[in-house]
């Protein structure tokens, strides 16, 4: 259940956030839109910009945020956006402590 005194930080902007870390790396972060592509590399999956390849399938946008440290204390990632599978909150004091 969503954190009502955190501001939800939707879709669009999400990935916004995460590109703008991604990119200078060569990355980039997509969303699938069909099923087979679903089936193939999951919902979301990064792609490597210089060779065009799949980097990484089944990411976790959520998760992915946290880590890059995209998100501020007081916003939260909209709950299909993170896999349905919540951070261990050892993961969270790990990365807070970054």
């Amino acid at each position: 259940m969503p954190n009502t005194n955190k501001l939800t930080v939707d879709k669009r902007s999400l990935f916004d956030r995460i590109n703008a870390r991604l990119v200078p790396n060569g990355l980039q972060l997509h969303a699938s839109r069909s099923l087979s592509a679903k089936r193939a590399v999951g919902k979301f999956y990064a792609v490597n910009n210089n060779t065009g390849s799949i980097a990484w399938g089944h990411a976790d946008p959520g998760a992915l945020a946290l880590e890059l440290g995209v998100l501020s204390p007081w916003e939260q990632v909209e709950p299909r956006l993170t896999g349905y599978t919540p951070v261990p909150q050892e993961l969270k004091t790990a990365l807070c402590q970054r």
